[in-house]
């Protein structure tokens, strides 16, 4: 039984992965893209290298959705930028202050800076797993 067990595993897939769709509300308008990073580790969230990220091209606001597929169980947290100008960062003006609109897991605030990985982090337990997310302009 347990040879006929482990061949099923291995055949059908990781059981044990999940898919994230993410709603992105409050897209200020149409221009450029949504970029969407996920990440595994709160080490230098969310400057790190992303474990899986996306781009939506294709939007009408006020919004969008995406899915993360073929993700691990396990403890994760969603930074999103609207790439208006689509230079691949978010804009900001002299101060610092970002020009282009973004949004994290947990809808977790950006005081001064991103907010820590603990506040944005999220467990995914499930084969399906669905957050929103409201982008700040």
């Amino acid at each position: 039984m347990g040879r006929l067990l482990l061949l099923t595993l291995l055949f059908t897939g990781n059981v044990f992965a999940a898919n994230i769709t993410v709603t992105i509300n409050n897209i200020a308008n149409s221009q450029g893209d949504i970029r969407l990073a996920l990440f595994d580790k709160g080490e230098k969230f969310p400057a790190a290298p992303a474990m899986q990220s996306l781009i939506v091209t294709e939007f009408t606001p006020p919004n969008a959705s995406a899915t993360f597929s073929d993700i691990p169980m396990g403890t994760y947290a969603i930074a999103i930028m609207h790439d208006q100008d689509q230079d691949e960062k978010l804009g900001t003006n002299f101060l610092g202050i970002p020009t282009e609109g973004y949004g994290f897991s947990n809808d977790a605030e950006a005081n001064f800076g991103p907010p820590p990985f603990a506040e944005a982090a999220f467990e995914v337990d499930e084969p399906a797993s669905h957050i929103t997310i409201n982008l700040v302009y």
